[in-house]
């Protein structure tokens, strides 16, 4: 039986006849770097999302005196971190300096060879699957990942011009990936900047923008959440596999439900935990978890309408509790809102909407350009499974 050649299902027209790829041991291409005792340099810490970062950026950082720091290892831009308690990210990159903790293991490429190429080489889905195959146990056990353990690793790998243009061709992707995400941003902080107008600041009864069509329309009037909602109280449908129904929870379609207890369109806000006063809008027939509250408006007002002003509102301004986050349906009911005639309303609601579209379409375009990069990445590299 013919041994499968080594190289990827998708190449480069101008590689495709070259030799196939080669592979060599993680530490004939890297090296260990564990230099310690550097006090000075600034705290690094690694994450999954965001690559290598300060420390200081994290959303939960807490003040390290510099006298515990004296066992942390020296971090050089190019250095590859392995996480070893949340390895679901494989190895993350490092464009800083500084130091992190010593329960990483740091490695550096001592070869000439292409950084960008096993930056991306590091974060496929099937080298990582593989990693976490070979360590299960030790995984499974939280225990550390050392450099011996990733020293025996196979690396995959091809002569260095394919290696630049594999980076070149998956840089240039993440370069679109992110000025689409920019653009994104700048939505999302333009419908932010016009709902402060559209709608009255905290302590006013007024907005400071109408459309000129209302510009001599009667003041927006006083009333409470309560006044305009049928109803607004928690969920009490239970999360079962063979349900109908989709069944909602604070982060949105949480599983399936038999009973879809309510039929049409409600406002649901997030209840308990790190999520309340998180707002969905729903349409149909569904259930809802005890950890969510139900708002049910009343025709006279538009729907739409409400449901951007309660998120100009900012609900998660009503959470109480030292320890599990809280909203109650009496919060919800005693709100006070200040609202225009239902042709206002529509109109308003109209406007956000047209920019909720463009956030959504933008939104789409990221997704399939990470999918698109997900299943490129996936051909443009072996399987770990082809050495043989």
């Amino acid at each position: 039986m013919s041994r499968k050649k080594l190289a990827p299902k998708l190449r480069f027209p101008e590689y495709r006849d070259v030799s196939e790829w080669q592979y060599k041991r993680l530490d004939e291409l890297f090296s260990e770097r564990n230099i310690k005792n550097h006090p000075n340099k600034q705290v690094l810490a690694a994450t999954q999302d965001r690559g290598v970062i300060p420390y200081q950026q994290l959303e939960k950082s807490i003040i390290r005196e510099r006298k515990n720091l004296v066992g942390y290892k020296i971090v050089f831009p190019g250095d590859f971190i392995i996480s070893l308690r949340s390895f679901e990210g494989g190895f993350e990159y490092s464009g800083e300096e500084g130091i992190i903790s010593p329960a990483y293991t740091i490695i550096y490429l001592k070869q000439k060879l292409n950084m960008l190429f096993f930056r991306y080489y590091f974060k496929r889905r099937k080298f990582v699957y593989h990693i976490q195959q070979i360590l299960n146990l030790s995984l499974r056990d939280g225990k550390s990942i050392n450099y011996k353990q990733a020293s025996e690793l196979l690396i995959i790998y091809p002569e260095k011009t394919e290696q630049q243009k594999i980076a070149d061709c998956l840089s240039s992707l993440d370069e679109l990936i992110d000025a689409h995400s920019k653009k994104l941003d700048a939505l999302k902080e333009y419908k932010k900047g016009l709902m402060q107008q559209l709608f009255p600041a905290e302590g006013k009864t007024q907005p400071k923008l109408r459309f000129p069509e209302f510009k001599k329309a009667p003041k927006w009037k006083r009333t409470e959440l309560e006044k305009i909602s049928y109803n607004i109280s928690s969920g009490k449908d239970k999360n079962l596999s063979f349900g109908k129904y989709n069944l909602y929870g604070s982060t949105g379609i949480i599983g399936k439900t038999i009973n879809g207890t309510y039929d049409g369109k409600f406002i649901l806000v997030a209840r308990v935990g790190a999520n309340a006063g998180l707002l969905t809008k729903t349409n149909g027939r569904f259930g809802v978890t005890d950890n969510t509250l139900v708002i049910q408006l009343h025709e006279d007002v538009y729907f739409d309408f409400i449901f951007s002003l309660l998120e100009n509102y900012k609900l998660n301004n009503l959470v109480f509790g030292s320890g599990q986050p809280l909203i109650t349906g009496s919060q919800l009911k005693a709100i006070s809102l200040y609202l225009p005639e239902l042709k206002e309303q529509q109109k308003i609601a109209d406007c956000l909407s047209s920019i909720d579209e463009n956030i959504k379409s933008q939104t789409q375009k990221i997704e399939s350009l990470k999918h698109h990069k997900k299943g490129l990445m996936q051909q443009l590299f072996p399987s770990p499974e082809d050495i043989k």
